[in-house]
């Protein structure tokens, strides 16, 4: 990835938890659309990680989310490539390391579902600069937190 794509600070914590961190630090918003027409989904993105473990919580508004609306995230470059996707009810993890729970409601205007994801840093490349494509994939429409679809996500 080139070295003018987008940095994402992410903060050191005594014990990473990117849901109650995401009430101290303003998200991201899936607000970057990639491709087709569809609205954009209200999407907000926090990560923060610990020794040990980078880890995020997407909060997700849907009129009707379906397993075909799914998050993939990418992490790494080349054959050292991360790959890993989740929606609302399925998740394809490529290590049983790595770990994700949801939860979620709804009102009269849709449906509200968060999900957890806990990704050991021993998966991930060996550096402080991960080079990372976060997308979300609604029908035809494909949005990000990016403005290309990737960046780099800064362990600070």
């Amino acid at each position: 990835m080139p070295d003018s794509s987008p940095a994402f600070s992410v903060s050191a914590v005594s014990h990473a938890n990117a849901r109650e961190l995401s009430s101290l630090t303003k998200p991201l918003r899936f607000s970057h659309r990639l491709s087709g027409c569809d609205a954009l989904t209200y999407i907000t993105l926090t990560a923060c990680h610990d020794a040990d473990r980078l880890c995020f919580y997407v909060a997700c508004f849907e009129k009707n989310p379906t397993p075909d609306h799914r998050f993939s995230f990418c992490f790494g470059q080349g054959d050292e490539m991360l790959c890993l996707s989740f929606s609302c009810s399925e998740a394809s993890l490529p290590d049983s390391a790595i770990t994700l729970s949801r939860d979620g409601g709804e009102n009269l205007e849709g449906i509200f579902w968060g999900a957890e994801l806990s990704v050991p840093l021993m998966l991930l490349p060996d550096t402080n600069a991960i080079p990372c494509k976060i997308s979300y994939y609604y029908n035809d429409t494909v949005s990000s937190v990016f403005p290309n679809g990737t960046g780099t996500l800064q362990l600070c």
